[in-house]
């Protein structure tokens, strides 16, 4: 009778490794993964976080493409109401691991899971070394929503600050529902970088919102019904690109209030359902 890691390492080696391994152990769930990795059946990253293992991943785990070392996912599938949220990936740990629920959050609904922001008091909060993982000069920040309310008002989608409000990167649905960016690199500059989109976000269905550097174009942000993997992807009133090549190198996200990765901004809270954050050092969204 064959032993754990001998069962896993026949069933890996039967899939044809790397890749093909991963899809088989995913079949007999989390753990075997785990145990495979553990065991060195499996390598630690699969994948290097580009577009195309970016457009293969089921979005229905924490481990996502296999891309770890770079990468941080949180899928918001807590059932317990004002029960936080727990990702992976990045060489984070412990706390750092950790997206803090603000506001009493119901719990998560759904196939696939999401949570439901009340448009009042929710938000979603992360520790600064989470933030942290955009300090170089290519990360991507994505969020998949759902039904994300139209408003007056500026409805915050990501809220980061660093200390004194020296670099930030606000993103919001704006008072006339198109999608808009505040950002600020130079230090001590008070006067940020304000561009948005000419068509508006849409008030029901999915909506995967995603800013990104890749350290040669541009920042770039756009909006999208449909899982994005391309900047081509996006329609050209649905995206827009910075003046600024989103270098933080060296930045540190420290000022607790704007350290949300979904919430507050000026007293603003957003209503939609969220279903994962991806936080990345790397640009997973190709060029062209």
């Amino acid at each position: 009778m064959l032993d754990r890691r001998e069962f896993l390492k026949k069933a890996a080696k039967m899939a044809g490794g790397g890749a093909f391994g991963l899809a088989a152990m995913h079949s007999f769930g989390m753990g075997a993964v785990k145990d495979a990795m553990g065991h060195g059946i499996l390598p630690a990253v699969v994948g290097s976080g580009g577009a195309t293992p970016w457009g293969t991943w089921l979005e229905r785990d924490e481990y996502g493409w296999g891309d770890q070392v770079n990468t941080f996912i949180a899928l918001y599938e807590n059932t317990s109401a004002s029960g936080n949220e727990t990702g992976q990936g990045a060489g984070l740990t412990g706390a750092d691991l950790v997206v803090t629920q603000v506001g009493g959050v119901a719990g998560a609904t759904g196939s696939p899971p999401s949570r439901l922001l009340d448009g009042i008091d929710d938000e979603f909060i992360g520790t600064t070394p989470l933030f942290d993982l955009i300090s170089r000069p290519t990360w991507t920040i994505l969020t998949k929503f759902g039904d994300i309310a139209d408003s007056g008002n500026v409805k915050p989608l990501f809220t980061w600050n660093s200390a004194g409000n020296a670099q930030q990167i606000w993103a919001n649905k704006h008072s006339d529902n198109t999608a808009q960016v505040d950002f600020r690199v130079a230090l001590g500059s008070d006067s940020p970088w304000v561009g948005g989109t000419s068509a508006a976000i849409p008030a029901t269905g999915p909506v995967y919102f995603a800013i990104w550097a890749d350290g040669v174009n541009k920042v770039r942000m756009g909006f999208l019904a449909t899982k994005p993997t391309k900047w081509s992807d996006f329609p050209a009133n649905q995206r827009f690109e910075t003046i600024y090549t989103g270098d933080f190198t060296g930045v540190s996200f420290t000022e607790t209030y704007y350290r949300a990765i979904i919430g507050r901004t000026n007293g603003e809270n957003t209503a939609a359902k969220v279903y994962y954050t991806i936080i990345s050092k790397s640009a997973f969204i190709s060029a062209s």
